[in-house]
């Protein structure tokens, strides 16, 4: 019997994109206050590749990793969370590997916040999706997607493309609530939604 209460936190684009070549596919500022107040004081946890990528991407002093919070990082194996303590000595910071994340999970009673990535959230199932829903499309109308074992490759500039596992699923047995639609100094507009499932 699974305790926990799973939370994704997801931005996602008009089709369902999370990412554009180890960044987010959308660049919304206004975003970022946000995740932080919506996971202050909360166990946070990501696979190796969105915390790789927050660390070089948003991170301005290396040696603090989303202040104020507990931070889990999950990597595929436990020889793998043993180099990435060593390589990453960061206070808050916890590597762990998958069967070690799945225990967790299990045990723990208090929401458990997934902030990605794809593999990470198609893992675990969610009770309840809170999303950034941003009004562009990581593909154009005129560009196609190719896919190639599973990998999803924009055919224009050949950027690999990370899609919300659950974001077809949403459309259709998810309970959707939209809170406020802003828009962002860099000229996009965002709506705050909330996901939970109809049965």
């Amino acid at each position: 019997v699974l305790m926990s209460y799973i939370v994704h936190l997801v931005g996602m684009t008009k089709d369902g994109y999370i990412g554009l070549d180890d960044k987010l596919p959308f660049e919304i500022p206004e975003d970022l206050k946000n995740f932080k107040s919506l996971t202050e004081d909360s166990l946070v946890c990501m696979g190796f590749k969105t915390f790789e990528s927050i660390f070089n991407n948003y991170t301005k002093d290396q040696t603090q990793f989303l202040p104020g919070r507990k931070v889990t990082v999950v990597c595929s194996t436990e020889e793998k969370a043993v180099k990435r303590t060593a390589e990453f000595p960061v206070d808050n910071v916890l590597f762990v590997s998958q069967k070690m994340f799945t225990s967790l999970v299990h045990r723990n009673s208090r929401p458990v916040i997934i902030v990605g990535g794809s593999i990470l959230y198609e893992m675990f199932r969610p009770n309840l999706v809170i999303a950034t829903a941003v009004d562009t499309l990581a593909v154009s109308e005129t560009d196609e997607v190719i896919i190639t074992d599973k990998v999803h490759t924009r055919k224009s500039d050949s950027k690999v493309l990370v899609s919300y596992p659950y974001f077809k699923r949403l459309q259709t047995d998810w309970n959707e609530l939209s809170f406020r639609t802003e828009k962002s100094t860099s000229g996009l507009e965002y709506t705050y939604k909330v996901y939970h499932p109809l049965n």
